[in-house]
């Protein structure tokens, strides 16, 4: 299908559209810290109070046709791009990786909400090697109960094509399919891929990397350094979540599970245990990651996208192996179980002192980020002259 030509009166609209783990936390943490500087400039990233409005918009859009619509705010998506298309800037952008899980049919029903205007998809992509432990703590986040084991052998071994796990992973990170859904609908020149870069380089070099993209300057708009995305629990904590999932079960309250397993005890309170071994990709895998990495690139070169970063940074790093924690230490989850259960009975003892959980990094700014967004402006505008004028405009 070839996209309809732009009348002018709309806004060029990027989509940034995952995949799942690939920095997007990190990034939508700085667009959310700057957007009413964007706002001034003409670009629009919406939320009215808070980014998980553009959840709400694309779990809409997502499921439109099921029946069971629990969790979905019905009308959110067109809401959204109703305010979108009234918007009198020049772009807006919309960051939510779940738009990589739309199908072809769903893909044509974005793009077609979003017209006349010139509507862009941008990919970011993560090598396997970090992806695969990353996406496996995240279906421990959402009440899976696949051991690691179990979750790596479902990826890697010789019935994939049976393997819940295998399909729920290639579903999120099978970036050509993804690509070429979108490529059908916009056109492959509307197209981006982003590479997430590797390891030891500069904490801000993927939000470089995409500002251009969607027509940002980075320097502009710096990454400020309490952004840090979504960090990651250790080992021993995401097991200890993971049999707290099994002593719960599927029936539990799904609202309940996201506020004090997901949000306090995941993301709030576990993630911070310090000293605790991280997850990596066992050794005997890494010919299988770097087999199937080559497979991926092959197919994205061959699609002829805009690309930014290498696409051979896609393939793992051989320091991204080491042995698995498959045996762990029952001391070590103990640890883990009895932090998580401190935290609890202090927020318990004292529930004035309690904040509203923050998600994906900081993508809702608090008292502190806020101020630190007012200490930022006041620093770019000294650097513009001292004047007050917006360097954005200079």
């Amino acid at each position: 299908m070839s996209p309809s030509p732009p009348t002018g009166s709309a806004p060029t609209v990027y989509l940034h559209i995952g995949t799942l783990k690939s920095g997007t936390s990190f990034l939508q943490g700085v667009l959310w810290f700057h957007r009413e500087l964007l706002a001034e400039d003409g670009v629009l990233y919406p939320g009215v109070e808070r980014w998980s409005e553009q959840v709400d918009a694309v779990r809409d859009v997502l499921n439109e046709e099921r029946r069971a619509r629990s969790h979905i705010e019905v009308g959110a998506w067109d809401s959204m791009c109703g305010r979108i298309l009234a918007w009198p800037g020049r772009s807006a952008i919309m960051s939510m990786e779940l738009l990589s899980l739309a199908t072809p049919d769903r893909v044509e029903r974005i793009v077609a909400s979003l017209r006349p205007a010139e509507v862009h998809a941008v990919i970011t992509a993560r090598d396997l090697a970090r992806v695969i432990p990353s996406s496996w703590q995240e279906t421990v986040q959402n009440r899976q109960t696949w051991s690691w084991e179990q979750y790596v052998e479902g990826l890697t071994g010789s019935d994939q094509d049976n393997s819940l796990p295998a399909h729920r992973f290639w579903r999120q990170q099978d970036v050509p399919r993804i690509a070429r859904s979108w490529a059908d609908v916009i056109g492959a020149d509307r197209l981006h891929l982003v590479v997430v870069p590797h390891t030891g380089g500069p904490r801000d070099e993927l939000w470089r990397r995409f500002a251009p993209v969607v027509g940002l300057d980075p320097d502009a708009y710096l990454a400020p350094g309490h952004i840090r995305g979504n960090p990651a629990m250790g080992a021993a904590s995401a097991e200890f979540v993971r049999r707290l999932n099994l002593r719960l079960g599927k029936g539990f309250d799904f609202k309940t599970y996201e506020r004090s397993v997901k949000q306090y005890l995941s993301k709030n309170t576990l993630v911070h245990r310090a000293d605790e071994e991280r997850l990596r990709l066992p050794e005997q895998y890494e010919t299988w990651a770097t087999a199937r990495a080559t497979e991926i690139i092959g197919q994205l070169r061959e699609l002829d996208i805009d690309v930014r970063g290498d696409l051979d940074e896609l393939l793992p790093e051989p320091a991204a192996g080491g042995q698995p924690p498959l045996t762990l230490d029952e001391s070590e989850v103990a640890a883990a179980g009895v932090q998580a259960v401190e935290a609890l009975v202090r927020s318990l003892a004292e529930p004035s002192a309690d904040a509203e959980p923050v998600s994906g990094g900081g993508r809702q700014v608090g008292e502190d980020q806020q101020q630190a967004r007012r200490q930022a402006r006041r620093r770019a505008r000294r650097a513009a002259g001292g004047s007050g004028q917006n360097p954005r405009r200079a």
